[in-house]
């Protein structure tokens, strides 16, 4: 089944293989419970650069909540950590095949310092790839701009998908209003989406934010989503906490 560009693969790889299924889908291989934690082993096979898992209460029905994710640097089994909820969950495993929001701006960088090596990220722009973008994936929110101080003005590079950049442009003047960034931040976009889910912030969302906004209080670099009929929702990359903002 295709879901938001993702692969799902509901049945363990064994049970697959002996139904004569590919097992080329990502596959949940075992699941260990404990007091407190949850430790689910997943096959992925080697087109999957990201790896998420999901989880509803009913195993028929109801929506599924994203639970957990990793980035996947190579294929075979990746175990996964969560946090018991302390109710029945059934699991499923999905993979993507699009290279992370780490990734992305990992290249982006390194295109843009190659030009000026003195490069200081600022700030990571995210919006949809047509007008009026919404989604609850941030994978789908694929349009980046990333934005550094240089000596004499702005760098910028941009990207509408993937791991193709356009050319670095340069503005003389300074970018207001955001703190120098050290990357990478200890947190994805996908896993500040799971925790903006936790939250209770289950809409859409049509921009995603990475900076720190030169304002009192903001002490760390923030995941800002824009949910729909919500507004600005803040999740620390450090804390992990969240907060409406303006």
């Amino acid at each position: 089944m295709l879901v938001s560009g993702a692969l799902w693969g509901l049945l363990p790889l064994s049970l697959l293989m002996a139904l004569g299924q590919s097992s080329d889908l990502p596959a949940i291989a075992s699941i260990r419970p404990g007091d407190q934690q949850v430790m689910v082993t997943v096959t992925a096979p080697g087109w999957v650069q990201q790896l998420t898992l999901e989880s509803r209460t009913d195993v028929a029905a109801g929506p599924w909540t994203r639970r957990a994710w990793q980035r996947v640097t190579n294929a075979g089994a990746i175990t996964m950590q969560l946090d018991v909820r302390g109710e029945r969950e059934f699991f499923r495993a999905g993979g993507d095949d699009r290279p992370s929001f780490f990734d992305r701006v990992t290249m982006g960088l390194g295109l843009l310092r190659a030009s000026y090596p003195e490069a200081v990220l600022l700030e990571v722009d995210a919006t949809g790839p047509g007008s009026g973008t919404n989604s609850t994936n941030p994978n789908d929110i694929s349009q980046l701009r990333i934005v550094c101080r240089v000596n004499g003005g702005t760098a910028l590079i941009t990207a509408t998908g993937g791991l193709t950049f356009d050319p670095v442009s340069f503005v003389a003047q300074p970018w207001l209003g955001s703190i120098v960034i050290a990357w990478p931040v200890p947190m994805d976009v996908m896993e500040a989406d799971i925790l903006l889910q936790h939250a209770g912030y289950a809409g859409t969302f049509s921009t995603i934010n990475l900076r720190q906004p030169l304002y009192p209080g903001l002490v760390e670099p923030y995941y800002i989503f824009q949910v729909t009929n919500v507004g600005y929702v803040f999740i620390g990359s450090n804390s992990k906490t969240n907060f409406i903002g303006h």
